[in-house]
């Protein structure tokens, strides 16, 4: 489960865990979603979408998520 008690990761401006999880799918669906390898890792992705509007503790506006080659969520946070 994906969660925002992390203390010096990004953080979501929620603790509600639907309210993350809706977060996330309403990125991977975006048609703003950006996706790219991740780093040298041939097994891996970052989708990366903006969501114009505030989604972390820090300002954070835009949502990166990793998936695995078969799109297993691996994690997702808030991004500059």
């Amino acid at each position: 489960m994906m969660n925002s008690t992390a203390k010096k990761y990004a953080k979501f401006d929620t603790n509600d865990p639907l309210i993350v999880k809706d977060r996330v799918i309403e990125a991977l669906r975006s048609p703003n979603a950006t996706f790219l390898p991740n780093g040298s890792s041939s097994n891996s992705y970052q989708i990366i979408t903006d969501m114009n509007r505030v989604i972390g503790t820090k300002g954070q506006t835009s949502v990166k998520v990793v998936v695995d080659k078969n799109g297993n969520i691996w994690t997702a946070y808030p991004v500059k």
